[in-house]
């Protein structure tokens, strides 16, 4: 059993080790959507699977639920990974729809944004975890309202609405979702299992990195500025 001392440490270093396996993933991605500049196959596959996209990522969601639960935390980094590199290439019309430098612009706004979320997670005394319910349905809502809106209603004022509400949404998530960080590794260091608190560091590094990606999405559809 740990002291409070060491046990603090411990979590630190497993909230690090999460940010460490975000920032990876994130690096993947971006790297992928910045190399499609020089790279035509890259694009061809990009707007190959984009045709699919909601389908792929649905079942690839699915898919990362039931692995969480089963595979090992080397499985997971490799997921996780693969994960990350498949978004990239799924993002590349990005990379062609916006200038570069509102998209460089944009990015620094979301790491700002995350930044700030991320640490008042952490320092909270408050328990956010009470939200979740209300995140995720927030959510639900906004996949079931972008559907329509893409598909029936085309109307670019509920556009607007959509991506103001999502990017509120992550905002807070981020930070929801790093106190439940601290609280699983607690969990997990008490229990005493190494290959859990490895597998919760490649959760949390998921949850942040899909974080930090919406919001980035969100900041991108509502102050981005297109190419001519």
């Amino acid at each position: 059993m740990y002291n409070d001392k060491e046990l603090n440490g411990r979590i630190d270093s497993g909230i690090f080790g999460s940010y460490l396996w975000m920032g990876i993933g994130l690096l993947i991605t971006f790297g992928i959507m910045y190399a499609s500049i020089y790279n035509l196959q890259l694009v061809q596959i990009s707007f190959t699977l984009n045709r699919f996209s909601i389908l792929l990522i649905l079942a690839i969601a699915i898919g990362m639920r039931f692995i969480i639960v089963k595979a090992n935390a080397f499985v997971l980094k490799l997921v996780f990974i693969g994960y990350s590199a498949f978004l990239g290439i799924l993002l590349i019309p990005i990379m062609f729809a916006y200038e570069t430098a509102s998209i460089m612009t944009l990015f620094g706004a979301s790491s700002a944004m995350f930044i700030g979320m991320s640490a008042y997670g952490y320092f909270t005394g408050s328990n956010l975890q009470g939200y979740s319910k209300y995140l995720f349905g927030g959510i639900l809502g906004i996949i079931v309202m972008t559907l329509l809106n893409n598909y029936l209603f085309r109307n670019n004022a509920l556009d607007i609405a959509i991506s103001i509400i999502g990017l509120l949404i992550f905002i807070i998530y981020t930070a929801v979702d790093t106190q439940r960080i601290k609280t699983m590794l607690l969990e997990a260091y008490y229990e005493g299992e190494t290959e859990l608190v490895e597998k919760v560091k490649i959760f949390g590094a998921l949850m942040l990195y899909l974080d930090f990606i919406n919001m980035f999405l969100y900041l991108l559809s509502l102050f981005g500025k297109r190419r001519n």
